[in-house]
């Protein structure tokens, strides 16, 4: 019986998972004044977290758990589209990073601040916690998301968002094309 084609693959996904490991084994990054969002650093910790993604993908598709896989290409795409912006814009980039993890902290509390049955489930303590974090988050500027259309654009790889949008489009979210992979003929 002839190999599928997912077979003639599977070498040269081992050999991309090889190439990752000597780049990350030739870094010799030096901690500066930034510490862990240096771009140089936060590139590298991307290509770690594509690494990792992408070993996933392969176990995934070997047990022919297609849309699983189909979304941990789409957060390859997503770590692309960073390391691209940081190789573009650099430091700027990082800290529209910094400010999309801002964002994302202060939507949880203010959620979890506003929504009575979440506040009343957690300790005193973490409420008082969670009441000084909403003052802060209010008190602070505005901060927005940083986007993955917004991403592709500030580095060279524009083009592969269109790649990325069909993984949305047909894993990632449960749109009636993704959940055509999981209905059953017969």
């Amino acid at each position: 019986m002839p190999n599928s084609y997912r077979d003639e693959l599977y070498p040269v996904c081992g050999r991309l998972e090889e190439i990752a490991l000597q780049i990350i084994g030739q870094c010799d990054l030096k901690v500066t004044e930034y510490g862990m969002v240096h771009p140089d650093i936060l590139a590298l910790t991307l290509l770690s977290r594509t690494l990792s993604n992408f070993r996933a993908l392969i176990v995934l598709t070997k047990n022919q758990l297609v849309v699983e896989a189909r979304v941990l290409a789409r957060c390859c795409f997503e770590n692309l589209f960073l390391v691209g912006g940081l190789h573009g814009d650099g430091v700027a980039f990082a800290q529209r990073m910094i400010e999309d993890d801002r964002a994302g902290r202060k939507g949880r509390i203010r959620f979890s601040f506003e929504t009575e049955t979440i506040f009343e489930s957690i300790s005193p303590e973490m409420q008082e916690a969670v009441k000084e974090s909403h003052e802060k988050f209010k008190a602070a500027p505005k901060v927005g998301f940083l986007k993955p259309k917004d991403a592709s654009d500030a580095g060279p790889f524009k083009e592969t968002y269109v790649a990325y949008s069909q993984f949305s489009g047909d894993a990632a979210h449960p749109t009636i094309t993704a959940l055509a992979r999981h209905w059953a003929h017969g």
